[in-house]
């Protein structure tokens, strides 16, 4: 009886991990090849003491807003994305503050005008979407491109 139940076992698991599989592979893809590389373009051009801006933040709690730890792959400093796991989850106006901090600087604004609490030798961005002009394109993909904000 032992190794009917235990071959029952196994092959309720094995549709199980069947089942977890086909839904993973049905879903969309959160962390994309476009994504994993301009991060790790950051982590290639960008000095250490560079701070990077980035239009992948936002209010709401995904992938791509507050839970969005991709720009980890750069190992460099970020002024805003992943907040989700940090004090800003309940510190909803602090958080509205720096997310519009962070959009002035996406629409224009000279970052070195911002309270940042420590200085940086040079500042980026990796954005999605238009940015102003004077910036100096480092490195683009289908999805994102990374800037040097002079």
């Amino acid at each position: 009886a032992l190794p009917q139940v235990a071959a029952g076992v196994a092959a309720v698991s094995a549709v199980g991990v069947a089942t977890l599989a086909l839904s993973i592979s049905q879903g969309a893809l959160t962390l994309t090849t476009e994504d994993h590389d301009v991060w790790r373009e950051v982590r290639e051009r960008v000095p250490r003491d560079g701070l990077v801006f980035t239009s992948e933040t936002g209010r709401e709690i995904t992938g791509d807003q507050g839970w969005n730890y991709y720009p980890g792959v750069a190992g460099r400093a970020v002024y805003l994305a992943g907040w989700s796991s940090s004090p800003l989850l309940v510190d909803e106006a602090e958080r509205a503050r720096r997310l519009a901090l962070n959009q002035d600087v996406l629409e224009g604004r000279d970052p070195r005008t911002l309270p940042l609490g420590r200085e940086y030798g040079s500042f980026y961005a990796v954005v999605d979407d238009d940015t102003p002009r004077a910036w100096r394109p480092l490195y683009r993909n289908d999805r994102y491109a990374l800037y040097e904000i002079p």
